[in-house]
């Protein structure tokens, strides 16, 4: 038996012909349907296939604006996937450029019209790219951002299940987070307190509230099993620095109120007497007032000593040494000014005392240092009788150094500085002593003994002051490293 075959052009044909009565057929139909029949079955086309089959529906729209309208959709379409894939081409790590492409995205989507039907795979497509933002937004710490996100997205392209491991990353976050606000009123509370070591104290709880709040940000991390780039990892580094932080602020509170121990022991030495016994005091006087700065220094010594057994971790060796080396300076210092006072056989001749009656760089200004530094400072005040009164005071100046000695009046009165007793001004002409006022140097109301160490060889200054017609007056003398550099 043989078989017949049919010509392939013979199928072909057949094919062909059976496609034009097709589309002969459809256009008869589309021209017999109404434009909201049309409009329908095109919807209902794009949505049961794809939206390609849309559009000879669409294309046999009789009104102009209703036919621009749907055929319009077809690109807003292709917009949409370019849009989409802008997004998903954008790498992690650029988190903001991300955001926006996801934004135009979302923008564009929303907008689309709800009746027709968008490819499935456009949602599956998007679903990582608002994982990775939300990520990117616990990561940051931005958490009520992130619920926000999540919440949108999940409405848009669906739930994932990397969301559930993000919520329980912001949960921990914040549970730990309401620990650190707990420190953080210890913490507030020891910047409250008044009290020294109770505020010391208060420091340290917080301190240890912080410690437990590590404790309980490393517990929640484990149980997670969240590595290095999570939002908990960044939180515990942050909760270890702010523990230093507040470590290191109250080390420096035990340490600023150690060198405030120095600091009153300098300003015991320099204390003035009180009233009018300034200037009016005798050698006996002047020997009670120097007994009681010395014990009141042997006092605030004392003090420091308890202080720093108290906080040995912060007041440490050297600051001890410091004081050390302070007080025995000053103390043989006192005994300086006693011996002179107590072995000096012209003391009543000399004048009024300044007071403190010994300065000097041993003894200096807090916070001047180098060429600005200056000793704190002696005060002479007085109402003059006649027309010049006569003080005295005693400097110490390290040899080799190039000081000056600096009287400062607060009004216009003359000054003169002698290096030897003037004996009430009796001597100055009879042995022709050089005032050693620099008057090339002076500044305003201020009257320069430049180089003093070389000129006041017996360690002693002797000053007159002149009458100007106000027979109120008062100033102070100062020892500077350097005087002229100091008014540049």
């Amino acid at each position: 038996m043989s078989s017949v075959k049919k010509p392939v052009w013979g199928v072909m044909a057949v094919v062909a012909i059976a496609a034009i009565l097709a589309t002969s057929c459809l256009s008869v139909r589309l021209s017999s349907m109404k434009d909201d029949q049309l409009v329908k079955a095109g919807v209902d086309a794009w949505n049961a296939k794809k939206a390609e089959d849309a559009r000879p529906y669409w294309e046999a729209l009789r009104d102009p604006e209703t036919k621009s309208k749907y055929l319009g959709y077809f690109d807003k379409l292709d917009e949409l996937e370019s849009l989409q894939g802008a997004a998903v081409a954008v790498k992690p790590g650029d988190s903001s450029k991300r955001e926006s492409a996801y934004d135009a995205f979302v923008a564009k989507y929303k907008a689309f019209p709800a009746e027709l039907k968008l490819p499935a795979d456009m949602k599956d497509g998007m679903r990582p790219v608002a994982v990775g933002i939300a990520t990117a937004k616990v990561r940051a710490g931005k958490m009520e951002g992130a619920k926000s996100f999540i919440k949108d997205a999940v409405s848009l392209f669906g739930d994932s299940p990397e969301y559930a491991v993000l919520q329980k990353e912001m949960d921990a976050y914040a549970r730990v987070q309401a620990q650190e606000r707990e420190a953080d009123k210890s913490y507030s509370s020891a910047r409250d307190t008044e009290d020294f070591n109770a505020k010391i104290d208060a420091y340290e709880a917080a301190i240890t509230d912080y410690r437990k709040v590590e404790s309980a940000s490393a517990s929640e991390m484990k149980k997670l099993g969240v590595g290095s780039d999570s939002i908990l990892a960044a939180q515990s580094a942050a909760l270890k620095k702010k523990r230093g932080a507040v470590r290191i602020e109250m080390e420096r509170l035990v340490r600023d109120r150690g060198n405030t121990f120095k600091e009153r022991i300098g300003e015991e030495f320099a204390r003035v007497p009180e009233g009018n016994k300034l200037g009016n005091m005798g050698p006996e006087d002047i020997l009670k007032f120097n007994e009681e700065i010395r014990a009141n220094i042997e006092s605030q010594y004392k003090d420091i000593i308890a202080f720093s057994d108290r906080y040995p971790s912060v007041i440490d060796k050297d600051m001890i040494k410091d004081i050390d080396l302070q007080k025995a300076s000053l103390d043989a210092r006192i005994s300086q000014i006693e011996a002179e006072v107590r072995h000096a056989k012209d003391i009543a001749s000399r004048g009024k005392a300044a007071m403190p009656l010994l300065i000097g760089l041993f003894n200096p200004v807090p916070g001047t240092k180098a060429e600005g530094e200056k000793s704190r400072p002696a005060v002479i005040r007085g109402k003059m009788a006649g027309e010049a009164d006569y003080w005295w005071g005693m400097v110490s100046i390290e040899a080799g150094k190039m000081n000056d000695l600096v009287v400062t009046m607060k009004d216009g009165k003359a000054v003169e500085v002698y290096a030897e007793n003037t004996l009430s001004g009796t001597q100055i002409k009879k042995k022709k002593l050089p005032d050693l006022v620099s008057k090339g140097s002076r500044i305003g109301n201020s009257w320069p003994v430049l180089n003093a160490g070389a000129v006041l060889k017996n360690g002693q200054y002797y000053i007159k002051i002149s009458s100007n017609g106000n027979p109120n007056y008062s100033g102070e003398v100062v020892v500077y490293s350097s005087f002229i550099s100091r008014v540049r």
